[in-house]
């Protein structure tokens, strides 16, 4: 039995915690659906949830704007299933099994993309046959591999470079695809992606649903989407900072020798997490040898330490992840690769060593 969280074992703020007594029963889901809310760990929907999950049920555009941490991937993994629900019951009695990709979900980094893929197989884990297929770079899968993967599948998640190159390689087929999920959709408008969606819109059908989530919604992103989607409703909870998160900060004397500046915020960094309590802490860096240093000196003092960056092989940026959630590291020191997303429980301290860019 796959589960997500244990909810029910800490205190959730408002920015999650539903006031009434609203369940996912009230939002009328599918047996199987609310079957793997329930063993997944999940009891009652948080206010974002409660607002996007019906109106996302009516087919209509979406774009999904609240805090991080709030449960904007459980409203789309929902949605998906839900998509595929009638399908698995007609198949079903039938005796067939749904192949083809009706869902195709982007994330802007491949972390991402394998926590949307992890939630939605949890959620769905009571639809027999549900196959969630992951396209990301790095994995050393062939062409031949992914294309046999994107046969077998109903959805799709992957990050916007990889999906690209193998529908234009015939591997990836979109001609069934009825709903378009844009996570972290702020990261994935930018200009570094804009090529890659645009040919990925294009190769889609054009009667689908296009789902965006995102936890800002500047004026820009607004004008952008407005190229993807048919007259969105968007759904909006109110923005700042996370309810029941404090906020300290630590001034460290600047030098011109960058060693010396890394050196003092080590020692502020030690003494931290010596005396403060706390269940896993994440520490970010802006510079990738900055982190690996730091995670090196964090070892030497005795702390099980993991490093994520971009420049590792994938299977390691797999590992360090895998590490956190399973509590087998009580820090993970990483650059912003880890700052989008990273779904772990345990965690309740963040640092960063330097200003967030």
């Amino acid at each position: 039995m796959a589960k997500a969280h244990q909810l029910d074992a800490k205190l959730r703020t408002q920015d999650v915690a539903q006031g009434d007594a609203a369940n996912f029963a009230d939002l009328l889901l599918s047996e199987p659906v609310l079957a793997g809310l329930s063993e997944a760990g999940y009891r009652t929907p948080s206010p974002i949830q409660l607002k996007a999950i019906p109106l996302g049920r009516c087919g209509l555009d979406l774009v999904v704007q609240s805090k991080a941490g709030t449960g904007k991937t459980c409203v789309f993994a929902v949605l998906a299933l839900e998509s595929l629900a009638p399908d698995f019951a007609n198949n079903h009695r039938q005796g067939e099994v749904v192949a083809g990709v009706r869902v195709l979900a982007l994330s802007p980094t491949r972390e991402v993309a394998l926590q949307s893929r992890r939630a939605i197989e949890t959620i769905g884990q009571r639809l027999a046959g549900l196959r969630c297929g992951l396209f990301i770079g790095g994995l050393g899968a062939g062409v031949k591999e992914a294309e046999a993967e994107a046969a077998a599948c109903q959805v799709a998640v992957g990050t916007p470079g990889r999906v690209r190159q193998l529908i234009e390689a015939g591997c990836l087929k979109t001609d069934r695809v009825r709903m378009l999920v844009l996570d972290e959709a702020d990261a994935l408008l930018n200009e570094s992606f804009q090529q890659d969606i645009n040919c990925i819109y294009w190769k889609l059908p054009q009667n689908k649903q296009v789902l965006a989530l995102s936890a800002t919604y500047p004026d820009s992103m607004a004008q952008q989407l407005s190229m993807y989607m048919r007259d969105p409703t968007l759904v909006r909870l109110s923005g700042g900072q996370l309810l029941g998160v404090r906020l300290y900060w630590r001034s460290v004397p600047d030098s011109h020798l960058p060693n010396l500046v890394l050196e003092r915020k080590a020692r502020i960094l030690g003494d931290l997490l010596a005396q403060v309590q706390f269940g896993q802490c994440l520490v970010f860096s802006n510079y990738q040898e900055r982190a690996r240093e730091l995670c090196q000196r964090l070892e030497a003092a005795g702390w099980p330490v993991a490093y994520l960056a971009g420049r590792l092989q994938q299977s390691e940026r797999i590992g360090a992840y895998d590490r956190l959630r399973d509590f087998r590291c009580r820090v993970l020191v990483a650059t912003d690769v880890a700052a989008r997303g990273v779904d772990a429980e345990n965690v309740d301290l963040v640092v960063n060593l330097d200003l967030p860019r």
